[in-house]
């Protein structure tokens, strides 16, 4: 009964925590940028990297998303990473279309040694991005 006692003060304890760091984040609006703050220029280039493998169905959508935003100093990297299904083909349109889209592929080479897909991918994506600012973001 003791050590049941004991969990839930640690989980009570760690609630309160978590209450007390959201708040003092809210006070002191740690995380906003505001329009006077120099990381918030325009004109700042964002880099967008979205890795891909077999997003067909999504992968239009989600680069529309991210051309569609007020801001517009930004480039959309999208690493096809040898997708089977017509994600390439999409992804190559659209960047033929709009300059600031950039289809990156992968050549579909096994993964090295303690890299999982997606870490991998966007490693590879990242090093072709031009920007002050890089944001990843998933296809789907």
């Amino acid at each position: 009964m003791l050590v049941v006692h004991f969990l839930f003060l640690l989980i009570s304890l760690g609630w309160c925590y978590a209450l007390f760091r959201s708040i003092r984040a809210v006070i002191k609006k740690k995380h906003v940028l505001g329009v006077h703050h120099p990381a918030a220029v325009e004109g700042t280039l964002v880099s967008v990297v979205i890795p891909a493998r077999n997003e067909e169905a999504n992968i239009a959508k989600a680069i529309q998303s991210v051309l569609s935003q007020v801001y517009t100093s930004l480039e959309v990297l999208v690493f096809n990473d040898a997708s089977s299904d017509q994600t390439g083909t999409i992804t190559d349109r659209i960047a033929a279309q709009d300059s600031r889209v950039h289809a990156l592929n992968g050549d579909g080479a096994p993964l090295p040694d303690g890299w999982f897909g997606k870490p991998w991918a966007l490693e590879r994506a990242q090093k072709h991005a031009k920007g002050d600012w890089i944001l990843f973001m998933d296809a789907d």
